[in-house]
């Protein structure tokens, strides 16, 4: 692609449509648009370059932004200026300025990536979860910044949805005639309603799991022929041996009769004999042990029951339960899967029964999950795993800290920590299940280590059905209350705006549509609807329209308090070229569109950016990402750089250099 100089004049010979006649006085659009990134540039607090840069879309602003440090930091001075010798173009990588302000979010918002692991977004420098123009969830790639915020906004809504973003955070909400729109964070308020996530299609993919030692190692039939060469030219005996390692002659006796010896002791003998045999060290397992090489449905079930109710002895682990008959199911589980067996006992004075599986390399492979110590958590390896296996993962959980309830109709999960529900609140979303988190005020501590609160994650309505298919319990009485639930209400959190269905086709035939009473109709009734307008084969855009906000992957979430907080904290957000959203903390959030102070507004069209100073390297491939298709600048150093040249050839972005005379 050429680069092509387009000089342009005051004169420009444009219509002037009240006079009816040419107006030789009247500047050109370039022209016009130039002058005010001009004017924007002054705005800079950068001292070796002042640059503006302003957004237009058919002809209308949607944006300006000018370089200088980051929000929240001091202005760039001599002193801390680190390119003022430096030649144009050159390092741009090391300023310190931005070329605007970035929506945020707080570092600790949990993201879910393409392969289902959550994350908080101050770890996240990969592909993340976003939603494309069809209102479905879908992979996308993204840029990430960091910024200091000084003035946060908290967003709780029903169901204890909960997210920090800064005050000038572009937010979806919901529109009750168009479906969505947006708005700043400072001004939502608890009459908004913001959309919610209401499943995620990540089938997941089988994981390797980690190797653990052998408790013991025998030589092979060739190391051991060496092993025996090697004491006879030294004319050892095993006592000599013996009393050169300073130990017993027992290791010794067992490696001559291919047994296993504890790895210390046999690379003693190794040292003794000058001769490392390692390259023929088999382990073995005393009890015969087997770790599996890669996660299955068995092996997650129990890791999920271990998280619940389980924990870490010396060389064993142990799980507690008041239901024998619910130990017998995991001690039966962990015999198929681990090849060993353990054993149940009732604890004295106590209801409760105890299954202990003692083996030293079982008790290794636990505890390299940090499972069983501490803060429960669900190992990010096991975020990633098969559907299936993740819903085997979530049933072993549930077995161990969940419950049903006949009033109100749920099931529950309870947790002294809620990161954990957190958590599993984002996998539930593999399966589609929308769930809600309420803190409960402890009336006593339970122990030293427990806070003033427990947690607890909730399903309702339809979604407790979709658990009962999904996912279930082994817990046999569980399992029956469940299926002894036969009619739920609705799910609060998956409603949709009326007024966008009353709009688009007549209410005749709809009285759901027809009552006054509420603004908002459930997602189950929307899609009876879908249902009746299908039979009568209508196909039209408005039609379309209809379908694709309720075969969508969200829904709305009334807000429930917003709080103004006064602090200075880092900031993460991210620019994401598809949809230019991310989902947080399982809510739709709006991105930052790139660096130039693009806020708010899709920009993908006929968008130009007028900017004074040709865009750095990086910019311009966040501007190639936005699908910005023209730029204007009116000076740049472009041609320095052979990679942006090469960026710039392959792609389709007009690029001119523009003079205002």
């Amino acid at each position: 692609m050429k680069f092509k100089s387009k000089q342009k004049t005051e004169k420009s010979m444009s219509p002037d449509k009240d006079k009816g006649k040419i107006n030789q006085n009247r500047i050109s659009k370039d022209q016009y648009f130039m002058e005010i990134a001009e004017i924007v540039s002054k705005r800079s607090t950068c001292i070796k370059r002042k640059v503006g840069a302003i957004l237009i879309k058919d002809n209308h602003i949607l944006s300006t932004g000018y370089n200088g440090a980051p929000s929240g930091f001091t202005h760039c001075t001599a002193q801390t200026c680190v390119r003022q010798n430096l030649k144009p173009g050159e390092n741009p990588e090391l300023c310190r300025g931005v070329h605007a302000e970035a929506n945020c979010v707080s570092g600790n918002s949990l993201l879910i990536l393409p392969d289902g692991q959550i994350e908080e977004a101050c770890n996240i420098n990969s592909d993340i979860l976003s939603i494309n123009e069809n209102l479905k969830v879908t992979a996308s790639n993204a840029f990430r910044f960091n910024s200091i915020k000084e003035t946060l906004i908290i967003i709780k809504t029903v169901g204890n949805f909960e997210l920090t973003v800064s005050s000038d955070h572009t937010m979806f909400v919901m529109d009750e005639k168009e479906g969505l729109d947006t708005k700043k964070a400072i001004n939502l308020t608890i009459d908004d309603y913001i959309p919610l996530i209401t499943g995620v299609n990540i089938e997941g993919k089988l994981q390797s799991l980690p190797k653990i030692e052998y408790d013991s190692y025998e030589l092979s039939d060739e190391g051991l022929n060496k092993f025996i060469n090697i004491m006879n030219k030294k004319i050892l005996s095993q006592n000599k041996l013996a009393q050169m390692i300073k130990m017993s002659r027992m290791p010794i006796q067992r490696i001559l009769k291919g047994e296993g010896v504890r790895k210390a002791n046999i690379y003693k003998i190794f040292n003794a004999i000058e001769c490392d045999l390692s390259e023929y060290l088999i382990g073995i397992e005393r009890k015969k042990v087997v770790i599996p090489d890669t996660t299955s449905p068995i092996l997650c079930q129990i890791i999920g029951y271990f998280i619940g109710d389980g924990s870490l002895g010396k060389n064993y682990i142990m799980f507690y339960d008041k239901n024998r008959e619910m130990l017998e199911i995991y001690k039966e589980l962990i015999q198929k899967i681990f090849g060993i067996n353990g054993k149940i006992f009732k604890n004295k004075n106590e209801n409760q029964y105890r299954l202990i599986v003692s083996s030293k390399r079982l008790f290794k492979f636990f505890k390299v999950f940090n499972t069983g110590i501490g803060e429960k958590q669900i190992p990010k390896l096991f975020h990633k795993v098969k559907r299936k296996s993740l819903a085997s993962l979530l049933r072993g959980l549930f077995d161990a800290e969940g419950m049903v309830r006949e009033r109100p109709k749920q099931i529950a999960l309870t947790s002294g920590f809620r990161r954990i529900l957190e958590v599993v609140r984002l996998l539930l979303l593999r399966f589609q299940i929308v769930s809600s988190i309420y803190a409960l005020k402890r009336t006593s501590k339970i122990s030293s280590g427990s806070g003033d609160y427990s947690y607890i994650l909730t399903i309702s309505g339809e979604d407790l059905f979709k658990f009962k298919r999904e996912i279930n319990f082994s817990h046999p009485k569980k399992k029956k209350k469940l299926e002894n639930i036969k009619n739920v209400g609705f799910n609060k959190k998956r409603v949709l705006p009326k007024e966008f269905f009353r709009s688009r086709i007549p209410t005749t035939n709809f009285p759901t549509l027809r009552d006054k009473r509420w603004k908002m109709i459930t997602q189950k009734k929307a899609k009876e609807i879908i249902s009746k307008l299908n039979k009568k084969k209508i196909s039209n855009k408005v039609f379309s329209e209809i379908k694709k906000l309720v075969n969508s992957d969200i829904t709305f979430v009334k807000i429930r308090e917003v709080k103004k907080v006064k602090t200075k904290e880092e900031m993460i957000d991210f620019h994401v070229p598809i949809g230019n959203s991310f989902i947080a903390n399982g809510i739709l959030v709006h991105n930052c569109i790139i660096q130039a102070a693009l806020h708010g507004t899709s920009i993908e069209g006929d968008t130009t950016l007028y900017c004074t100073t040709f865009p750095c390297m990086s910019c311009l491939k966040l501007l190639m990402n936005a699908k910005v298709n023209r730029i204007v600048y009116k000076e740049g150093y472009f041609m320095e750089n052979k990679v942006k040249q090469d960026l710039v050839d392959e792609s389709k972005m007009k690029i001119e250099q523009f003079s205002v005379k």
